[in-house]
């Protein structure tokens, strides 16, 4: 669960006019993201970077004219390899759907190289189509690296970007799924899973009849949550949201802070089931992508574990764009933790948190 999954083949000239032509698929909603249609004996799909959602279904719209469709999720990768769901895409965005799943491989031989320029196309919930020049800077087997700094020099890249698709030329090649965070440039470098290491699993789960799955509600977070109270949080809400203690909870919040309150710290302490059963990771989840708000980008984590004792550093983690921060820290036996949120992607506008989780070890 807390694996790190932040990490998404030219058979004939002909193949790649079947690619060139399919619809990339906005996501809808809270959630600013791309999903990417396709059909595999007589039914139309959708794959997508997993971190973007954690329900089971979400709603998407084509280019212009859009036409709506959903997504039902039947299964996530979860794995350090493979930032990668797939769902069923029905509605009108399903009809026509293209390419065929076989038509999508492809032999990558001389494709992918260091310093090659591609395109980063992104659809909006508008319907409009966005185009980046890129450059490609590193190539491994599952992904590509792209440096945005020779393309940008600002080295910056604003939100809605996961799942959006890598070409070179007219050639649909990989999907953007991370940004990297560099120390000195914002936004240096966002890593991208390739087609070939999708389609790779997606011909195994799908040929092996797993595609006949029953929809089911990614990850299994609730079920594992350890019970905790906050004590205290070192800003004040603005003015009509709740203060901190509302994180324990979805349905109260949310908390909001002012871009000069940052940063902010948050204290939790655990109850004596919790402290015995240990903990793995923390969970914090925002719907700050609404342009008045923003998700929280850098946290900080400290540990105290003895009753007289005091805070100690453990780790820091980066929230992805669309609003999860997910910090694996193993398995610990802890008293309380202190969270430092920095910074958010969006560093004019308030802070938004609706929800901290702490999650079992196992």
């Amino acid at each position: 669960m807390f694996s790190g999954a932040r990490v998404f083949c030219c058979a004939i000239a002909g193949l790649w006019a079947a690619i060139a032509f399919a619809e990339p698929l906005a996501v809808v909603g809270s959630t600013q993201a791309q999903a990417f249609s396709f059909s595999y004996r007589d039914t139309c799909y959708a794959i997508f970077p997993e971190h973007i959602t954690d329900r089971s279904a979400f709603n998407v719209v084509t280019t212009t004219p859009p036409r709506a469709g959903t997504v039902n999720i039947f299964e996530y990768m979860r794995s350090p390899e493979l930032d990668l769901g797939i769902g069923e895409l029905s509605g009108a965005a399903s009809d026509p759907c293209s390419p065929t799943l076989r038509s999508l491989r492809f032999d990558d031989t001389g494709l992918f190289a260091s310093d090659t320029i591609a395109t980063l196309n992104t659809l909006r919930n508008s319907g409009r189509l966005e185009r980046t020049a890129v450059r490609i800077s590193t190539v491994d087997y599952g992904y590509i690296g792209i440096d945005l700094r020779q393309a940008d020099q600002s080295g910056t890249l604003g939100m809605g970007f996961s799942g959006s698709m890598v070409m070179i030329g007219e050639k649909p090649v990989a999907f953007m799924v991370e940004v990297i965070r560099d120390e000195t440039v914002q936004d240096a470098e966002i890593r991208a899973l390739r087609f070939d290491s999708a389609l790779a699993w997606l011909g195994r789960f799908l040929e092996s009849g797993n595609s006949n799955r029953t929809t089911i509600v990614p990850g299994n977070l609730t079920a594992e949550e350890l019970p905790y109270a906050i004590v205290s949080w070192s800003a004040n809400p603005m003015e009509g949201n709740a203060d901190a203690r509302s994180l324990v909870s979805d349905t109260v919040g949310p908390y909001v802070v002012a871009p000069a309150d940052l940063p902010i710290k948050i204290e939790i302490v655990l109850d004596a089931a919790a402290v015995a059963r240990g903990v793995s990771g923390i969970l914090i989840e925002s719907l700050g992508k609404d342009g008045l708000t923003t998700v929280p980008r850098l946290t900080d984590v400290k540990v105290r574990r003895l009753a007289n004792g005091g805070f100690r550093t453990l780790t820091s983690g980066t929230g992805d764009l669309a609003g999860r921060t997910e910090i694996s820290i193993g398995s610990q036996r802890i008293l309380a933790l202190q969270l430092t949120i920095q910074s958010g992607w969006n560093p004019g506008l308030p802070l938004r948190l609706d929800r901290i989780s702490i999650i079992a070890a196992d």
